[in-house]
């Protein structure tokens, strides 16, 4: 592995050449999961909603009591 990390580092290729985990010891092998922009910004939307139609719902059952009484 040696020489052939030289003769890259030296301007050289190696041909029919497989690659392993092995040239690449230095990389992160446990990345870190990221969620996207847009999973965030659903699961905002989702919850403002949620919470939107819980108050109005909620208001809706008051009324109705005050209503009867």
């Amino acid at each position: 592995m040696a020489a052939v990390q030289q003769i890259l580092a030296e301007g050289g290729s190696v041909d029919d050449m497989t690659f392993s985990d092995a040239l690449f010891t230095g990389q992160n092998t446990n990345p870190t999961a990221i969620p996207e922009p847009l999973t965030i910004l659903g699961a905002g939307a989702a919850l403002g909603f949620g919470g939107f139609f819980k108050k109005k719902v909620n208001k809706g059952k008051s009324a109705k009591k005050t209503a009867k009484s």
